[in-house]
């Protein structure tokens, strides 16, 4: 057995779409719970079977967590960002 250590963001809604607007499938997320702040002990995927509008409720209310990128720390380091 291994551990993973991952850095997250809270998500924005353009982390979850490619520049013509359509969804960027495949892109990796984390539910993080409103409830106790814990996050889902597994990654999910964006998809075309996504209920939208659920996801969109969940996005505009923090529970969507993306992995940092080093091209986002690089443009965006020393900003406060997320909980």
């Amino acid at each position: 057995m291994t551990t993973v250590q991952i850095q997250l963001r809270k998500a924005e809604p353009e982390d979850l779409k490619l520049p013509d607007d359509t969804l960027k499938v495949g892109q990796p997320f984390w539910y993080k719970s409103l409830k106790d702040g814990t996050f889902d002990n597994k990654a999910y995927v964006m998809s075309y079977k996504m209920d939208l509008q659920e996801f969109s409720w969940q996005l505009q209310h923090g529970m969507i967590w993306v992995p940092v990128s080093d091209i986002w720390l690089n443009k965006y380091q020393g900003k406060n960002f997320g909980d």
